[in-house]
């Protein structure tokens, strides 16, 4: 799995990343952790199951949290279901809020929008009203497990592709500028015209 952004700023002598953060699936055969590994990027595993709600006020309200979290449950999986089959049967696309109304969720407290918040618009960085249930499918890395790596390394989680790019670019096989009219692919290499 291919992070699609990679950008972090320096601040105060850490790395704060701005785009990708996690490595989705840390397992062997994930092409983006073996490079993880490989590079000794620094990290944790993150426990999604571990964490403390609180209210504007500081409150500890996880327990009020919990059982709403719990209410979106069914209709997450309703939500789930119906996209894969509008996927596979090519139907007509709907936005995740309506998936959810459908499978019976309406946020209406402010524990409802934050569950709703949590696993939909801070999961896609997305508001729900635009997101596509066809083509926003989450939790589908079935290649690998269900692990998240959060990625806490000095270097930034570009340093991944920088490190693989410093393997085999030397300065005389880099060309920017240039029109790419052909790329070909052989076995264990690439070659561009």
């Amino acid at each position: 799995m291919i992070p699609t952004c990679m950008s972090d700023i320096k601040w105060n002598g850490y790395t704060l990343e701005q785009g990708a953060t996690w490595i989705t699936g840390g397992s062997e055969g994930n092409s983006v952790w073996d490079l993880a590994q490989k590079y000794n990027l620094s990290g944790f595993f993150t426990d999604w199951e571990d964490y403390t709600a609180r209210d504007s006020n500081g409150n500890d309200v996880t327990e009020e949290f919990d059982l709403v979290y719990d209410r979106l449950l069914p209709a997450r999986d309703f939500e789930y279901d119906l996209s894969v089959e509008k996927l596979e049967n090519n139907k007509t696309d709907i936005t995740k809020k309506v998936a959810l109304r459908l499978g019976g969720w309406n946020a209406n407290s402010s524990y409802d929008y934050a569950a709703q918040y949590y696993d939909y618009d801070y999961e896609y960085a997305e508001d729900i009203d635009i997101l596509s249930l066809k083509y926003g499918l989450v939790y589908t890395y079935d290649d690998f497990n269900d692990s998240d790596y959060h990625v806490l390394d000095s270097r930034g989680y570009r340093y991944l592709v920088q490190a693989t790019a410093d393997e085999f670019l030397d300065g005389s096989n880099l060309m920017l500028s240039k029109i790419v009219s052909k790329v070909d692919t052989l076995p264990n290499r690439v070659r561009v015209i």
